[in-house]
C-alpha cells in the first residue's frame, strides 16, 4: 500500500491534485508534505480490505479456531467471544464470490480500518486526532510482524497466485516509475488544478473535526500564504509579492523615521557642542579674571583663590555635563545610523527578491498561471 501510494501522495500535494487543511491537527504531522494520517489510512484500509477479502467466503478461515488457541481469556468471557466467533464464521462461510461479497467488503472495511487506525494511535501513545510518526512506525511494525509470523504457516502458493503477484509487482514498479518521472521532469507552475481547496475568508472563524479538535476554517482572504502546515505545498497567487511589498513599505517607512530622528539629534548635538564651547569660554574667562584680580598681598590672594576656585569648579562641572551629553548624543546617533544601514541592506534584498518574482532572468515579466475554474485563487511555485 505504501509503495503504491507514497509517490502519488507526494506528487498530489506538489501538483495540487488536492491540498490538505492548513490548521487541522489531523493532518498536521507530515512526511515530505504528506500527512502521516494519510499514510496510516492507506495501510489500515488496505490491511482491512485484504483481511475481509480473504476471510469472506473462505471455508478454511475460522474465527472459532483462532479463538480456541487463545488461553488467557477468562471463562466467563469465553462464552461471549465464542458466540460472536461462531456468528462471524456463519456469516463469512455463507458469502460466495460476487456482488454480495464485494458489497460486504466495501461496507465493513471502513469501520475496520478506522478501528485499526485508532488502535495504532492509542498503542503508540499519541494524542487523539493527532497521528504522529510514532503511530505509523507502530502500525508498520505490527503489520510486518504479522506477515513474518504468518509466513511460518504459509502453504505452497498456487500458480495463479504467483502470476498475480508478479503482475502486481510489475504494476507497482511501472506506476512508481511514472510518478518519479512526473516528479523529476514535471513543472507544477504549468499545471492547472480544478480541485476544491480550503477556502479563503476572514480569519478567526473556527470549526471542529469529527474528533472535536478545533481548526481555523479559512485562509486569509488578503492573500497571505498558508502559515502553519501547508507552507511547503502551495502559495496563494501573488501572496509572496504582496508580503514582500508590505515589508518593503515598512522598512522604507522606518528608514524615513530614523532619518528624521537623525536630523533632530544632529540639531541637538550641535546645540550641545555650542553650549560646551560657551562653558569652555566661560571657564577661560574665569581663570583670566582671577589672575587680574589677584593682589600681591598673600592674605587677600588666599581669599580670592578660595572664591575663584569655587566658581571654577561650578563652571568645570557645567562643561563636563555638556561633554557627557555630547558623548551620549553621539552614541545614539551612531546607533541610529547603524540601524539605517541595516534597513538599507534589507530594502536592497527585498527589492532584489521582488525583481526575481516579477521578472524572468531575461528581464521580461513573469507570466502568471492562467486562472481556470475553482483553481483561480491558487498558484504553485
Amino acid at each position: 500500500a505504501l509503495l503504491f501510494s507514497s509517490a502519488y501522495e507526494v506528487n498530489g500535494s506538489r501538483y495540487l491534485w488536492w491540498t490538505w487543511h492548513d490548521s487541522d491537527s489531523l493532518v498536521s504531522k507530515r512526511l515530505a508534505n504528506v500527512p502521516v494520517s494519510s499514510l496510516i489510512w492507506s495501510m489500515s484500509q488496505s490491511a482491512s480490505h485484504s483481511l475481509l477479502t480473504n476471510w469472506l467466503g473462505n471455508k478454511e478461515a475460522s474465527a472459532s479456531q483462532a479463538l480456541s488457541s487463545i488461553t488467557y481469556i477468562e471463562s466467563y468471557q469465553k462464552y461471549l467471544w465464542s458466540t460472536l466467533a461462531n456468528l462471524v464464521d456463519r456469516v463469512g462461510h455463507s458469502v460466495n464470490e460476487g456482488p454480495v461479497k464485494m458489497s460486504l467488503v466495501s461496507l465493513l472495511s471502513a469501520p475496520l480500518s478506522a478501528s485499526l487506525f485508532a488502535g495504532a494511535q492509542i498503542a503508540s501513545l499519541g494524542l487523539p486526532g493527532e497521528p504522529s510518526t510514532r503511530s505509523i512506525s507502530f502500525l508498520l511494525s505490527f503489520c510486518s510482524l504479522s506477515v513474518l509470523v504468518s509466513m511460518k504457516e504459509r502453504v505452497a502458493e498456487r500458480a495463479d497466485w504467483i502470476e498475480a503477484n508478479k503482475t502486481l509487482f510489475q504494476a507497482i514498479l511501472l506506476f512508481n516509475v511514472a510518478q518519479t518521472a512526473n516528479a523529476l521532469f514535471g513543472k507544477p507552475e504549468s499545471h492547472t488544478s480544478t480541485s476544491r481547496f480550503q477556502g479563503c475568508g476572514k480569519l478567526g472563524e473556527f470549526g471542529r473535526d469529527y474528533l472535536g479538535n478545533e481548526y481555523e476554517k479559512y485562509l486569509d482572504s488578503n492573500g497571505i500564504s498558508p502559515s502553519l502546515n501547508s507552507t511547503g505545498d502551495f502559495e496563494i497567487e501573488g501572496a509572496r509579492i504582496a508580503q514582500l511589498e508590505k515589508r518593503l513599505n515598512n522598512y522604507e517607512e522606518d528608514e524615513g523615521n530614523l532619518r528624521a530622528y537623525v536630523g533632530v539629534y544632529n540639531e541637538k548635538l550641535q546645540r550641545i557642542r555650542e553650549l560646551r564651547q560657551q562653558a569652555i569660554s566661560l571657564e577661560n574667562r574665569e581663570k583670566d579674571g582671577v589672575l587680574r584680580l589677584k593682589p600681591r598681598e598673600s592674605s587677600f590672594g588666599d581669599i580670592i583663590d578660595q572664591i575663584s576656585s569655587s566658581r571654577q569648579e561650578r563652571v568645570s562641572l557645567l562643561r563636563n555635563q555638556f561633554e557627557a551629553n555630547e558623548i551620549r548624543a553621539q552614541a545614539i546617533l551612531d546607533m541610529v545610523q547603524y540601524h539605517i544601514r541595516k534597513h538599507q541592506e534589507k530594502i536592497k534584498e527585498i527589492k532584489k527578491e521582488l525583481m526575481k518574482l516579477r521578472d524572468e532572468s531575461s528581464g521580461s515579466p513573469v507570466v502568471k498561471a492562467e486562472a481556470k475554474g475553482q483553481n483561480s485563487l491558487w498558484y504553485t511555485i
